[in-house]
């Protein structure tokens, strides 16, 4: 049995994570364990201000792993030399300014996707401009987008074949990356 996450309301996750544990099937089972572990690190991952998208790569054909870090304002603003900004009033600016990035204490996430229809990577400065519904904040879930919108008319992707599939974003410092797949990510905490 394959079950995929669609938007539901807390009630219903619950009820649908519950049906499944109880289940004597070893792939609902395993499915099951799959699901709550995916969703209590998307939850993990929106009590972050900020993520950092460190690493984007095809580990196989069709399998695409992510990596982000939690990312932190800088206890430490950076100093602008007038030789480096010769704008003084831009350069007052940035100098108050304090960076936002991931250091080696921040928290580390591996998301995979063993099998994706589609994914994009978009810089930050371009994303938006379209009414969008979704559930989450930094890691999210789509009920309405333009990339599903993309995938039902530039794809060969439907409900029947390969499956009712769904639309996960990630809102990085740089980068917006979205990912439709039939099945959720393998998300694990590698570094805290």
């Amino acid at each position: 049995m394959k079950i995929v996450f669609r938007i539901l309301s807390a009630h219903v996750k619950s009820w649908l994570l519950e049906t499944v544990k109880n289940s004597k099937d070893p792939d609902t089972k395993k499915e099951s364990r799959r699901l709550s572990c995916w969703s209590s690190m998307f939850s993990a991952m929106n009590k972050h201000n900020y993520l950092d998208m460190i690493e984007i790569q095809e580990i196989h054909s069709d399998c695409l792993r992510i990596m982000m870090a939690e990312a932190r304002v800088s206890d430490v603003a950076q100093q602008v030399s007038s030789e480096e900004e010769p704008n003084e009033a831009l350069r007052k600016l940035l100098n108050e300014s304090k960076p936002i990035e991931a250091t080696e204490k921040s928290a580390r996430y591996e998301i995979v996707f063993d099998d994706y229809i589609a994914y994009a990577v978009t810089n930050e400065s371009y994303a938006g401009g379209v009414e969008e519904k979704f559930e989450g904040g930094l890691a999210r879930v789509y009920s309405e987008s333009a990339f599903l919108n993309y995938i039902a008319q530039g794809t060969s992707a439907t409900e029947d074949y390969p499956g009712p599939f769904v639309h996960y974003g990630f809102c990085c410092l740089n980068q917006i990356i979205d990912v439709v797949s039939v099945s959720p990510p393998t998300v694990r905490l590698v570094a805290a």
